[in-house]
């Protein structure tokens, strides 16, 4: 579990100490300026993974994130291609087991396959104790301050709709490299823009 912090500043000011929240420290606003830090809380991805049978096909325009879209696609179309000629030689590469080889024939099928809100999609322990089909209203809300690490998308929200897909972070894919310097290259203007650094990408 990781966090990305995201600066903002409580000016406080007046005779009573009341707060002003302000976007910085320099408005000249009376009073302390005290620095604070919105969190966004960063799960890992489980290894295993729900599939769903039905549902939409993969909208890389609807996920979260929108300047991690070039990203996606790169690793997307690596995956993909990795995986549609030779599901035995893919099953190697993506460090699985012989019995395995149905799960690299799937990620041939990742563009059109059925997708699921991210947080049904993966399984394991943490997302056991999150439960979050059984959060009230105001808990969902909060989600917005959750994201899970992806080495197919790079950064997703809970409610982001994706594929089942098999693919570690420790993996060198032909025609992308390894997977983790992939997104190394790509999630710091992911982050930038969390922070506030930098503009929210518009989505097409």
């Amino acid at each position: 579990v990781s966090f990305v912090g995201m600066r903002t500043f409580l000016c406080l000011g007046g005779p009573r100490g009341t707060e002003h929240r302000c976007s910085t420290g320099r408005r000249g606003v009376p009073g302390r300026v005290l620095e604070w830090r919105v969190v966004l809380l960063l799960l890992p991805p489980s290894e295993g993974k729900s599939a769903p049978t039905r549902g939409k096909p993969l909208d890389l325009g609807s996920l979260s994130f929108p300047v991690l879209t070039p990203g996606r696609d790169e690793a997307l179309d690596a995956l993909v291609a990795l995986c549609s000629s030779d599901a035995t030689a893919a099953a190697e590469v993506l460090g699985l087991g012989p019995t395995q080889t149905e799960l690299a024939a799937r990620n041939a099928g990742l563009r059109t396959a059925p997708t699921a809100r991210a947080e049904q999609i993966y399984t394991g322990v943490v997302y056991d104790a999150l439960d979050a089909a059984s959060l009230d209203a105001a808990a969902r809300r909060r989600l917005r301050r959750v994201a899970v690490t992806s080495s197919v998308f790079g950064l997703v929200r809970l409610a982001d709709r994706i594929p089942s897909y098999r693919l570690s972070g420790d993996t060198t894919l032909p025609g992308l490299g390894p997977v983790a310097a992939h997104w190394r290259r790509h999630l710091g203007e992911a982050v930038a823009e969390l922070s506030g650094e930098r503009r929210p990408t518009a989505r097409p």
